[in-house]
């Protein structure tokens, strides 16, 4: 038996991008912030301001826990990487 226990909906107020990093600001002055490394976002939809962004945190018995990401609703799952050239 799994509890799950879900954040509450964060509104995106400014979003910076870097090579490594998507940084979210949330709230008043932008004082709040998560930084994502930008590789997770490979292959699905970026956040943009005005975007409404969870986390869902999953506690399993065995003591492990599972994070999700969610933005407006749509869960975040990144594709793996492919190298150039293969059938894989």
């Amino acid at each position: 038996m799994a509890r799950i226990v879900k954040t509450q909906e964060m509104k995106v107020r400014k979003v910076m991008l870097s090579n490594w990093l998507t940084t979210l600001f949330f709230g008043k002055k932008n004082k709040t912030k998560v930084e994502i490394p930008t590789a997770r976002f490979r292959g699905t939809v970026h956040p943009k301001k005005g975007d409404m962004f969870a986390l869902e945190q999953v506690f399993h018995d065995n003591g492990t826990v599972e994070v999700r990401m969610f933005i407006n609703g749509q869960e975040v799952i990144s594709k793996p990487l492919t190298r150039k050239g293969t059938t894989e």
